[in-house]
């Protein structure tokens, strides 16, 4: 494997940790958790997103707006080299074996769920206009994310005892996604997936789920009541 590829070692997520917990970015930084989910969004997406894009973002997850203090070029080349590696592990993850992915929430001694669904929807803000279609098409794909990775959806979780329900089905949602945007970008061209959810004829297999799908009018099947496009299913930031 690669050096630029090879999945970061527990002491390594820990140096990046300690990094990003210093105290000029401690209140505006992502986390570990966020950062994998920010990132995972990013490699699976419609579209390259270069790291002049996204990086700003790690270290001012609010507006992008605070620069790290390093001490010197050696810790500056040190933690980008880390960040690049993390993004590529998680790169060569899904180009070589999707189903092994498991979100770093799950390692021992980690935590942070919520987090890591914040920061894939930040990830998505990058092509919104693509995953707003998506979600149109696919609503039940983002229910894990707006569960876990907004106030109010966590506030209804915990509430109800389902907080390691949804855990789970984030790696399975987020393994549908790759295998989405992947036959969405083989049969269109780069940066024209604007009408890649409005076509029957698609000439690969569709997306066969473990259950029926919910359909939009359909009572949520997380047992709020409401219909499942203005529960779970909703295209925004928010559920109920």
């Amino acid at each position: 494997m690669d050096a630029l590829n090879r999945p970061l070692s527990t002491s390594e997520l820990d140096t990046l940790e300690d990094f990003l917990a210093l105290p000029h970015l401690q209140d505006s930084s992502m986390d570990v958790p966020m950062l994998e989910g920010f990132l995972t969004a990013i490699v699976i997406g419609p579209r390259v997103v270069l790291p002049t894009e996204w990086l700003p973002w790690v270290w001012d997850r609010h507006d992008a707006s605070v620069a790290p203090d390093f001490v010197d070029r050696r810790q500056a080349e040190r933690i980008i080299t880390l960040l690049m590696r993390f993004m590529n592990g998680i790169a060569d993850t899904f180009l070589n074996e999707p189903d092994a992915f498991q979100p770093i929430f799950w390692q021992p001694d980690r935590r942070g769920a919520p987090e890591w669904c914040e920061g894939f929807l930040m990830g998505t803000d990058f092509c919104d206009g693509e995953w707003e279609d998506l979600w149109d098409d696919e609503p039940e794909l983002a229910a894990p994310l707006m569960r876990l990775g907004t106030d109010e959806g966590r506030a209804t979780i915990r509430e109800d005892g389902e907080v390691e329900i949804w855990m789970k089905l984030v790696q399975p949602m987020v393994v549908a996604l790759h295998e989405i945007w992947l036959e969405a970008r083989m049969f269109y061209p780069e940066g024209d997936l604007e009408n890649a959810f409005e076509y029957d004829d698609t000439p690969a297999e569709p997306y066969v789920r473990p259950e029926p799908k919910v359909g939009r009018n359909d009572t949520c099947p997380c047992g709020s009541g409401k219909k499942f496009k203005k529960c779970c299913g909703g295209g925004g930031r928010s559920v109920h």
